[in-house]
């Protein structure tokens, strides 16, 4: 499962010049199992990564002239056994290009990061066929470059199902939305990923529930910060979605959940909504969530209280045995 697009990805990298260092490991995944081979290559980047923070902690250095890296106490003395302090102009130079080397592989170990967990991502994907279009170039580069600003497992794994998103369906994230998130806080990453259980039809959160936004942690003044960040739209004055009947049911879908009006005949549904911009929509993508069900009863209720049919349907995957699932809806409320 995804065994294809893993290594796809991982060649389409290399290719592009990204995680070279890597390739030995990859033009041996034919002839070893995926999984040890990942392995072998996470206890690598492991042992780099441990190397470079023992470097920055000042515990050990890195020689310029002999690439290894040493215990800090090897750069105390020189050839002549000279001790420090005193200035050797020839050790200042070295010491800046050893600093500009270990920023250097520090960034790479970040992007590697980054696309470890796009693999990871792509390794779950029950569909392994390989994307007919290739990610352009420019994208990439500016993924990389973004990526490679970033050290914590909570950011590489953001950019991980950019990079994932991006390769499968190319043209998924414009380069407007990495330049956004390279200068994401974690804190406005977690306010965003508040907004997700909310969202109905793709672009849609209901304006009149502000006491459930609040208790999920999106107060009126969160909303505002969400509108000044371009993710939101008419937090200061929702706008009106209307939906009528073509002939059957009108159905809202909310990620694993629905609401069906059976019966609209003539009328209409309208619902006052704030609305996702562009940004807000390619950034909700990458989160994984449910559709919040109190929220969803509460805008049956409304209806209800109109005179109209509503039912709020669950997703639900059942197991029919041999191994075979079967999805589908069941009633929630009424």
């Amino acid at each position: 499962m995804g065994e294809k697009l893993r290594v796809a990805i991982w060649e389409s990298l290399v290719d592009k010049g990204i995680g070279g260092w890597l390739a030995p490991w990859q033009l041996k995944r034919m002839g070893r199992a995926s999984r040890e081979n990942t392995r072998l290559e996470k206890l690598a980047l492991i042992h780099l990564e441990n190397e470079i923070k023992a470097i920055e902690s000042g515990d050990k250095v890195f020689d310029v002239q002999t690439g290894r890296v040493l215990p800090s106490d090897a750069a105390l003395i020189d050839d002549q056994g000279r001790v420090e302090p005193y200035i050797d102009t020839q050790k200042v130079v070295a010491g800046i290009m050893a600093q500009d080397t270990v920023r250097a592989i520090r960034s790479e170990i970040n992007v590697i990061k980054a696309a470890a967990f796009a693999e990871d991502i792509l390794n779950q994907d029950e569909n392994d066929s390989i994307p007919q279009q290739s990610i352009d170039n420019d994208w990439l580069l500016t993924w990389r470059d973004c990526a490679s600003r970033v050290s914590s497992d909570e950011l590489q794994q953001l950019w991980g199902k950019l990079l994932a998103g991006e390769f499968v369906s190319p043209g998924s994230f414009s380069l407007r939305t990495l330049e956004f998130i390279k200068n994401l806080s974690v804190a406005d990453a977690h306010l965003i990923g508040r907004l997700a259980p909310f969202v109905f039809d793709s672009n849609k959160i209901a304006a009149d529930k502000k006491e459930i936004l609040e208790k999920a942690g999106l107060s009126f003044d969160d909303l505002l910060s969400l509108q000044d960040l371009s993710v939101l739209t008419g937090v200061i004055a929702p706008l009106i979605t209307i939906y009528k009947s073509t002939g059957g049911p009108v159905v809202i879908s909310a990620q694993d959940k629905k609401l069906i009006f059976p019966d609209v005949k003539d009328g209409q549904v309208e619902y006052n909504v704030f609305i996702l911009t562009k940004l807000g929509i390619e950034l909700l993508s990458l989160s994984e969530s449910v559709a919040d069900t109190e929220y969803l009863v509460a805008m049956a209720k409304d209806k209800i209280s109109q005179g109209l049919q509503v039912r709020v349907v669950g997703n639900v995957i059942q197991d029919a045995g041999w191994g075979v699932k079967i999805e589908g809806f069941v009633d929630i409320f009424p």
